[in-house]
């Protein structure tokens, strides 16, 4: 059983971005196009871990510039070589994103990718994501996304959103969640509400995901355990992101990131 809420950002910004596209996004171009082994690839910044497969790593590069973090892909060739392969762009701010590799299904599986980026910012607001995919049928899938932290200090009111879980390996792998959420507000009549609650998401191996279609949809109804409205809007969302079509091999430009995420509320 492993806690999975991490140091912030883990992942340090690896390169400075020379090649740009004219909206100053990261171009394909940015990243090297081969490493001749993995020492080489691991000397750049690189991180390695199985995750297509159990027979070859997968390696890992994120590069940053501006506002935004990209995460190159590179897979191994019959030589040894890293060959640029992909590339991920989480919707992430301020060159925040680290990555880690999780051996959520336990042994004889590859392991997920676990992206940690920034979500909602601004004054007097601050998120952190956890963004979970795995390799599936060619393409990236997200198998699990969960926004971990989120808090919102204004003048009339203090809310903050947290979550830890964890990892449970066995015949049934499942994620252990446990949340908690409390608002204060201290407009003309003041109150305070708390709510804390776990729940427990297994492995579905055929939808490959960590979200179930027919259990997500009916806790998504409305008025499922009167529920109040920030807790139905994060079942609402695991509806939506199950849905999501497979990562494309390539995601550079940030207009088509955020036209993959534009459906979802980050919370």
């Amino acid at each position: 059983m492993v806690s999975m809420i991490l140091p912030a950002w883990t992942f340090a910004v690896n390169r400075s971005c020379k090649n740009q596209n004219e909206s100053g996004d990261v171009s394909w171009d940015s990243a090297p196009d081969f490493f001749k082994d993995e020492r080489a690839a691991r000397k750049a910044g690189g991180k390695l871990d199985f995750v297509k497969s159990l027979t070859e790593k997968t390696c890992f590069l994120k590069l940053a510039e501006d506002q935004g973090a990209w995460i190159f892909v590179y897979d191994r060739d019959a030589t040894g070589k890293y060959i640029k392969a992909g590339v991920i762009t989480p919707p992430t701010w301020v060159q925040r994103a680290s990555v880690s590799f999780v051996d959520g299904l336990g042994s004889g599986k590859p392991k997920f990718i676990l992206i940690e980026h920034q979500g909602d910012e601004g004054t007097g607001i601050d998120g952190r994501i956890h963004w979970m995919l795995g390799w599936h049928d060619g393409a990236f899938h997200t198998v699990f996304r969960k926004t971990v932290y989120n808090s919102a200090n204004v003048p009339s009111a203090e809310t903050e959103f947290r979550v830890n879980y964890k990892f449970v390996k066995g015949r049934a792998p499942h994620i252990e969640m446990h949340s908690v959420y409390d608002r204060v507000d201290v407009a003309a009549e003041s109150y305070d509400f708390h709510a804390q609650w776990s729940e427990w998401l297994f492995w579905d191996e055929k939808n490959f995901s960590f979200y179930n279609p027919r259990a997500e949809a009916e806790k998504a109804t409305p008025d499922f355990w009167n529920e109040f409205p920030f807790r139905q809007t994060i079942k609402t969302n695991r509806v939506t992101i199950f849905n999501l079509p497979p990562l494309p091999p390539k995601t550079l430009d940030y207009d088509e990131v955020e036209k993959y995420w534009q459906c979802i509320p980050l919370l």
